[in-house]
């Protein structure tokens, strides 16, 4: 409980305490916010992060993707409670499984745990989506549209999550 304060305070002085410079997706937001409050006198805007099924559950990946995607959502609802008053409003988008070439590259660890994963895996109903599918849902929480949608989780998934 102690350091609160918002992202352009925390990015310069508190993050690297608790999380340390990762050069991961948390890094790379809390900079993109920080610098983008301080580069603009207009106000307001959005911001969709593009977060993971795994931001919202287990079994979806692996321990440390998992527990940094939970802070992954942290990050995009304190960013809408502390600058929602600005104007701006910042919202994720969790895609489910994604046709991509990741699975040809993952490298299980540990065989049970591998095992243990896919019994999740085993529930995705439909097939992996297309990219420009998530494209397209990304692309809404930003527009005129959504405007009143701030510090929301839009789980994309084709249902995976309901199962």
């Amino acid at each position: 409980m102690a350091d609160i304060g918002s992202v352009a305070i925390t990015w310069q002085t508190l993050w690297p305490r608790p999380v340390g410079r990762t050069g991961g997706a948390q890094d790379g937001l809390a900079a993109g916010v920080h610098r983008g409050l301080n580069s603009t006198e207009e106000g307001g805007g959005s911001i969709v992060t593009v977060a993971s099924k795994a931001s919202v559950s287990a079994g979806a990946s692996g321990v440390a993707y998992t527990a940094s995607k939970h802070g992954v959502i942290g990050l995009v609802k304190s960013i809408a409670y502390f600058y929602g008053p600005q104007g701006i409003r910042s919202n994720a988008v969790l895609p489910g499984a994604v046709a991509t070439a990741i699975g040809s590259t993952a490298a299980p660890r540990v065989p049970w745990a591998m095992e243990r994963a896919q019994l999740s895996m085993a529930t995705m109903n439909p097939m992996p989506a297309d990219p420009d599918a998530i494209a397209a849902t990304v692309s809404w929480p930003a527009s005129d549209e959504a405007s009143n949608i701030n510090g929301a989780t839009l789980l994309d998934d084709g249902g995976w999550g309901s199962a």
